[in-house]
């Protein structure tokens, strides 16, 4: 399905998984930086990233959005009305600062994300993808190394962590020992 004006700013498309091939390429020559939904959060850093990359380079914003449909619905007819899809994606455009001229939103209806990249991806593109670096693979990492298997320029982008759980333990261990030093001394 080619995409359609939406809000005078973005562009809009969504497909299913039928009509993927190809489909990150348009008519547009100029480069193309693609940020791939992740979290909320991630994307949103991503997508900042995205915007100081697309400035330097010259080039556009795909916000790409595989959402995966489960196997109980049929892939044209998700549970999540494509309409909300397309607010989120908008209000997440809007918070992160990018000059919404400049971004197409894509949303794919698939069964398998990885799959479906890989299908709607040109080799080789430039993706940034934010997350937060764990000590464990999360999620995002794994698709960031998935992404490079194929032969993707990746950009991961480290979003903030408001609350990471070692601070939280160290104040609480602090607090702690502060206490016991305290007890401590008193006697």
């Amino acid at each position: 399905m080619n995409p359609v004006r939406h809000d005078q700013t973005l562009q809009f498309g969504h497909s299913t998984a039928k009509h993927f091939e190809g489909s990150e390429s348009g008519s547009d020559p100029r480069l193309r930086v693609t940020v791939v939904f992740s979290t909320t959060e991630g994307t949103l850093a991503a997508l900042r990233e995205a915007g100081v990359l697309a400035k330097n380079l010259g080039a556009r914003i795909l916000l790409v959005v595989p959402e995966v449909v489960p196997f109980a619905f049929p892939v044209d007819n998700p549970p999540i009305p494509v309409e909300f899809l397309e607010r989120r994606q908008l209000a997440l455009v809007s918070a992160s600062g990018v000059e919404t001229d400049e971004v197409s939103i894509q949303i794919y209806l698939c069964r398998n994300r990885k799959e479906c990249l890989r299908k709607i991806l040109n080799s080789p593109s430039l993706v940034v993808i934010g997350g937060r670096r764990r000590w464990w693979f999360a999620r995002e990492r794994k698709l960031e190394h998935y992404l490079r298997s194929l032969r993707h320029q990746v950009v991961f982008v480290e979003m903030e962590a408001k609350y990471h759980a070692g601070s939280f333990l160290r104040s609480h261990l602090r607090a702690v020992f502060r206490r016991l030093l305290g007890f401590h001394q008193g006697l």
